[in-house]
């Protein structure tokens, strides 16, 4: 039990540290990546690190990982429709529906194939009816 307890501790530290200080974590883990990975380890981490911020819920600092690894990967990923989709949820989440309009106008023009371009449209719709 008292194993338990203290690994619950732990846990809860780790998690504190992670969520309060989650811009020096997401910092580090660009700045050390750059620093030391290679591709496609470097791209995996970048990543990575931008699904880091949207759980946190830092969405600016996600959107700026985004158009940081857009840079970087831009027709080098397969990452990028997935990203550029995420980017218009998180400006609907921000309320901005003009840029969350004009992002997913592009997804869809841009990446009409991928899996969840009825959904895209769905949002589009609904971005046109209610803003």
């Amino acid at each position: 039990m008292k194993k338990m307890v203290i690994f619950a501790v732990i846990v809860i530290i780790a998690a504190g540290y992670l969520i309060g200080d989650s811009i020096k974590v997401s910092n580090f883990i660009e700045t050390w990546s750059i620093d030391n990975l290679k591709e496609p380890n470097l791209e995996t981490a970048s990543y990575l690190n931008i699904r880091y911020m949207d759980m946190i819920g830092n969405f600016d600092r996600t959107l700026e990982l985004i158009e940081k690894f857009k840079k970087r990967y831009d027709g080098k990923s397969a990452k990028i429709p997935e990203l550029v989709f995420m980017s218009a949820i998180i400006y609907g989440k921000k309320i901005q529906p003009a840029q969350a309009r004009d992002t997913l106008k592009m997804y869809i023009e841009t990446y009409p194939e991928q899996k969840n371009i009825e959904e895209a449209k769905r949002l589009l719709s609904d971005y046109k009816t209610s803003f």
